[in-house]
């Protein structure tokens, strides 16, 4: 395996894997979209990093026996998905439900992106799971992975993690697509 570690992709090669990131119109999100996936790519695999042609070889889940497709095709159809899903909901309701394609499509983009520290290869070169990702699985790995990433592009990060995810939560739009992650944040209980 060619290590991959120091390497920085950037949203032209990213899209080589994931040609959706194309449709995000929002550059900064577009950029902080491929740099999240650029960092799980090149620290993934116990550390050795991926190279592109593993990835696109990886099969989509090691936990359902065997299915006929890749992670980076599963991630591709997640994305295809979710703005068909939006296209429907857009011309069915009569009512102007406000839809954000940006924050959608990345979204898609990043439902998986801790997979690649999930996985790793045994000594044959067989995908498995390796020993972080039976410490901390990929849902996991991957929002602390964009967290961290964003901490990175605010120059006066927080150093709390709380704090990290109220500030990074705080920049979203109020829409839908946002509601999740703005409405089940850990907070501070008072009585």
């Amino acid at each position: 395996m060619t290590t991959t570690q120091g390497t920085n992709y950037g949203v032209t090669k990213i899209a080589e894997l994931f040609p959706s990131i194309r449709k995000i119109k929002n550059k900064s999100l577009r950029e902080k979209v491929a740099a999240v996936w650029s960092e799980a790519i090149t620290t993934g695999c116990g550390g050795k990093g991926w190279t592109f042609a593993e990835l696109r070889a990886v099969k989509f889940t090691l936990l359902a026996g065997d299915i006929k497709m890749t992670f980076v095709e599963h991630l591709n159809s997640c994305a295809r998905q979710c703005t068909a899903i939006a296209d429907v909901l857009k011309k069915s309701f009569r009512c102007s439900i406000p839809i954000q394609r940006d924050y959608l499509i990345a979204g898609a983009l990043l439902a998986d992106v801790g997979k690649p520290l999930e996985f790793d290869k045994d000594a044959s070169g067989n995908v498995i799971q390796g020993k972080f990702g039976q410490q901390v699985r990929h849902p996991f790995s991957g929002v602390a992975l964009a967290v961290m990433k964003a901490t990175r592009w605010s120059a006066q990060s927080s150093r709390s993690f709380s704090i990290t995810l109220t500030s990074w939560t705080s920049i979203l739009p109020s829409s839908w697509e946002s509601a999740p992650l703005k409405n089940n944040l850990p907070t501070k209980h008072t009585n």
